[in-house]
């Protein structure tokens, strides 16, 4: 797949799976599936975890096949010892869009290593890519989509696209709201940042939000140093 039509499943979804939602909600309580709720993601967001039926009134579904729709982008919030299967679930299904946001991999030693080596293995067999793992996904302002599991943040429909290693970029730094995408590789283990350059490049959304600017916006925007 050309890699502009990859990154549009990462970053321009219509629908959304997160694999291991958490049942635990409200303030501090690190839930990506809720944070993507908070956000107004403008597509389908699918909670996937076998020990619960329902979260913040959603319907809950056991595993990925019992999922009725196809998957644009599967996100998986696991501990890193179920990764590899999941991945596998993800690949089975046809999803060819995953970000890892587990621990746990190169960035845990040797036997990280290993493990984050066999899941790159199993998804390109099955024509996957994987952003992380280590990672806190994407943002994408202009469809209210945002991955991570830090609380909501705000962000604005603006021209500005930041890839970057750290999660800090998602909640750490002033004036991240400025920006209109983010792309957090974490390991850095198949997607890079050529990958996000590409993508960001010829970026339709972007070029819509540039011409919408008003003047004094773009003044801002050329003065912002992270």
């Amino acid at each position: 797949m050309d890699i502009v039509k990859q990154m549009k499943l990462f970053m321009e979804p219509q629908s959304v799976a997160v694999l291991g939602a958490s049942r635990r909600t409200g303030k501090m309580s690190f839930n990506a599936f809720q944070n993507i709720l908070n956000f107004g993601f403008k597509g389908k967001i699918y909670p996937v975890n076998p020990s619960v039926g329902e979260i913040l009134g959603q319907k809950v579904y056991p595993n990925i096949k019992a999922i009725p729709d196809d998957i644009d982008l599967a996100l998986i919030t696991t501990p890193y010892r179920y990764v590899r299967s999941l991945v596998e679930e993800c690949v089975g299904s046809g999803i060819r869009a995953i970000i890892v946001v587990s621990g746990g991999f190169a960035d845990a030693g040797e036997e990280g290593k290993a493990f984050q080596s066999e899941i790159i293995e199993i998804a390109r067999g099955g024509n996957a890519r994987i952003i992380g793992p280590n990672s806190m996904g994407i943002a994408n302002s202009q469809n209210r989509l945002n991955t991570a599991f830090v609380p909501e943040m705000q962000m604005t429909e603006t021209s500005l696209g930041v890839i970057c290693q750290s999660g800090l970029f998602f909640c750490g730094l002033p004036d991240m709201h400025l920006a209109g995408k983010i792309i957090d590789l974490g390991n850095c283990c198949d997607i890079g940042f050529a990958d996000g350059l590409a993508y960001l490049e010829d970026d339709e959304q972007k070029i819509a939000a540039a011409r919408a600017l008003s003047t004094n916006e773009r003044y801002r925007l050329a003065y912002f140093r992270f």
